[in-house]
């Protein structure tokens, strides 16, 4: 009943709604078409503007995708049994604001994560830049300290050589002053004359170098620290220098002021400070600017021009007294450490002189307990001949005291010896190339010497290297190259045999030979024998059986110093020929 008067409802209303429409006038009636199609326009534009998408560019290739869908048939069937929902135009429309909801939803979320990916790519973007930034700055960092140490190694060779300019004493004078560099500053003696002194006497050549030198140097440090201002000033002095030997001496100081009148001037001006200087300076710049009818512009120039010098001698003389007062602070904490190092030595030796001491007070201790259970009775006879016990036994003690300093002494000077050989050497550094340590001993102890039964017989300590490279002869020229290179070959030896105990040192010359091995003479191994005498064994060792060179220009050595046998010898190297 409910669905009848529904569609007859219905139906009253559309038949009202033709009524009206046959009854309006034509101005009406466009009216109302006008209001349909903008009204529906609007709506096309809204879909489009919500979808992104129009009836004629639509990947669903849907001409009516503006439009709402409405299941016609379906209404139609639904109104024809009586069960179609009076709201159902409500419906759709409220469905479709659903959807319109839900599509600003999604956009409004797209739009958001659109957003923070665009913001977490900048982001990216600028970590990115700054650590390019930040790699490229310590790529330059590492150049410059690069560039710096190559400098400083060049200056330490030169001054390792004797061959040292004032550039690198100025560079490592300053080098005291970093608490970094202490270790390797140890053994460096100061040059204790000022810059200024250093450089009086140069000519244009050198101080042309020098000023590229110093440029070098001002290109890594940063202004307003130290070393900046350090080379600044010595820069300031180079440029007088030069300028000088351009204008002359004498035109370069007075500046057109009388000579003896500049020589007083600049001889008050010298005993200033820096600071004093820096104040004056900036009196007398004010007192140009300021200018007047008293005021000799002339005169204050020159003396300004001056003063700059004078200011770079005064900042060097405060940098210099800091450097020596670093360097003599370094000698004396050296010197103690050395004094407490001699006192820790020096406790230590009594300390052992007070135990074997002990040791002997209690060894004749338990043997006066003895005394006299396996001795002869006394008898009496001269007392002249008779020895004082308490004598005798301060006697021994002496002796013993003597004996066992000598033994010191005698440690100390070995050890003193064969540090000094093996710095000789140059054990105590890294193995040069092509070298390697050498100790392939061979046992010759099959060999005896009248001397065994009264001397122990001991082996000496050596401390050996061979020297192995490639020889680029024609044919290794020929069929290897440095990428592929030819077997390595024995070119020479370096033996040194330690003999500081020998019996009679002046008449025993230590000596070697050349001897063939147990199977006999071979063309590719023999052997070599030292021999020196009591107290010591022969040693040998295997070497190549190789001509040797006996020049001394060829590194042919063979001495006998200090207790220490020093043979060095190379091969004959043998040129190929077809």
């Amino acid at each position: 009943m409910d669905a009848m008067q529904r569609s007859a409802a219905d139906m009253r209303r559309m038949e009202e709604k033709q009524m009206q429409k046959e009854m309006e006038t034509p101005e009406e009636k466009y009216k109302r078409r006008m209001e349909k199609k903008m009204k529906k326009a609007g709506k096309k534009a809204e879909t489009e503007a919500l979808l992104g998408y129009t009836n004629e560019a639509n990947p669903f290739g849907d001409s009516n995708l503006s439009e709402t869908f409405i299941w016609k048939k379906k209404i139609t069937k639904l109104a024809t049994e009586g069960t179609l929902n009076p709201k159902w135009r409500k419906q759709l429309k409220s469905k479709r604001e659903e959807l319109r909801n839900e599509i600003d939803e999604v956009k409004a979320r797209r739009e958001q994560r659109d957003m923070e990916k665009e913001m977490a790519e900048l982001q990216r973007a600028e970590i990115q830049k700054q650590e390019e930034a930040r790699n490229a700055l310590e790529f330059e960092q590492r150049g410059e300290s690069f560039e710096v140490q190559q400098l400083k190694q060049r200056r330490d060779i030169r001054l390792a050589e004797g061959r040292g300019g004032p550039i690198d004493f100025f560079s490592k004078n300053f080098d005291l002053l970093d608490p970094a560099l202490e270790e390797e500053m140890t053994n460096y003696q100061m040059e204790m004359r000022e810059p200024a002194k250093l450089l009086e006497g140069r000519g244009f050549k050198d101080l042309d170098q020098i000023k590229l030198d110093i440029e070098k140097f001002l290109v890594f440090e940063k202004k307003g620290t130290k070393a900046h201002e350090y080379w600044q000033a010595i820069m300031v002095l180079v440029n007088d220098q030069l300028e000088r030997l351009h204008m002359g001496a004498r035109e370069a100081n007075s500046g057109g002021i009388h000579e003896s009148v500049m020589q007083d001037v600049l001889a008050k001006l010298g005993e200033k400070t820096y600071v004093e200087l820096e104040s004056m300076e900036k009196a007398m710049e004010q007192k140009v600017r300021n200018g007047g009818s008293g005021v000799d512009v002339e005169y204050w120039n020159t003396i300004l021009q001056r003063l700059k010098v004078l200011k770079a001698k005064a900042k060097l003389r405060e940098i210099h007294t800091e450097i020596i007062e670093v360097f003599v602070s370094r000698l004396e904490r050296i010197r103690e450490m050395a004094k407490k190092e001699e006192e820790a030595y020096e406790r230590e030796r009594r300390k052992r002189n007070a135990e074997l001491e002990n040791w002997i007070t209690a060894q004749e201790g338990s043997e006066s307990e003895n005394e006299g259970g396996y001795s002869p009775q006394l008898e009496h006879g001269n007392d002249d001949d008779a020895v004082d016990v308490e004598q005798d036994e301060r006697e021994h003690k002496r002796r013993r005291m003597e004996l066992l300093a000598t033994e010191q002494m005698k440690q100390k000077e070995n050890e003193k010896m064969q540090s000094a050989a093996a710095q000789e050497m140059g054990l105590d550094e890294k193995l040069a190339s092509g070298e390697a340590l050498f100790s392939e001993e061979v046992d010759v102890t099959h060999k005896r010497y009248a001397y065994y039964d009264k001397y122990r017989p001991r082996k000496p300590k050596y401390f050996n290297r061979v020297h192995t490279g490639y020889q680029w002869n024609k044919y290794n020229s020929t069929h290897y190259d440095y990428d592929n290179p030819p077997p390595k070959v024995v070119m020479g030896y370096k033996f040194n045999i330690f003999y500081p105990d020998l019996v009679d040192p002046g008449r025993q010359q230590p000596t070697y030979f050349v001897e063939p091995t147990e199977k006999g003479w071979d063309d590719d191994i023999c052997l070599i024998r030292f021999h020196a005498g009591p107290p010591y064994e022969d040693i040998a060792f295997k070497i190549v059986n190789k001509k040797w060179e006996y020049q001394s220009r060829r590194g042919y050595r063979c001495t006998f110093e200090r207790g220490v046998l020093h043979l060095y010898f190379n091969f004959v190297n043998y040129r190929y020929r077809r």
